[in-house]
């Protein structure tokens, strides 16, 4: 079974993370866990041997470290774990185009339950991949 599990580092997403390997106790089962950055990192200019260059933000290696983290953890529960981050304005269409790229079998999320105010100025992305319908979803609380 392949499985995307979208993170947005959100207490929600770490518990789905934790929940996933519960999901397949037995048989073959690969984890695409997905970040989609949304806006685009304030770079750093860092200095190196050739010199100075500008570097990922704070932001966009923090991520990319709790990727990293999560697929160790999930690589501790016997699944196989990669870490995917793309960017994109639109979280939902790229969940969903990582998805079909990757044929995967089901899509985990956490809800942050975000309010009315919030969804309706955030929208909810485990709402919106609901009313694609797909693929099979699982929203972890």
């Amino acid at each position: 079974m392949k499985i995307l599990l979208a993170s947005d580092g959100t207490p929600s997403s770490d518990r789905a993370i934790a929940r996933v390997a519960e999901l397949t106790p037995s048989g073959p089962r690969e984890v695409v866990l997905l970040h989609v950055r949304v806006h685009q990192p304030e770079p750093v200019l860092a200095a190196n041997a050739d010199g100075l260059s500008w570097v990922p933000g704070p932001d966009e290696r923090d991520m990319e470290t709790h990727l990293a983290y999560a697929c160790t953890q999930l690589a501790r529960q016997n699944l196989s774990a990669r870490a995917v981050l793309v960017r994109g304005s639109d979280p939902l269409q790229r969940i969903m185009q990582v998805a079909d790229a990757e044929a995967v079998d089901l899509i985990v999320v956490g809800t942050r339950h975000l309010g009315l105010l919030g969804r309706l100025f955030l929208g909810s992305i485990s709402k919106g991949l609901a009313a694609q319908g797909r693929f099979p979803l699982l929203i972890i609380p």
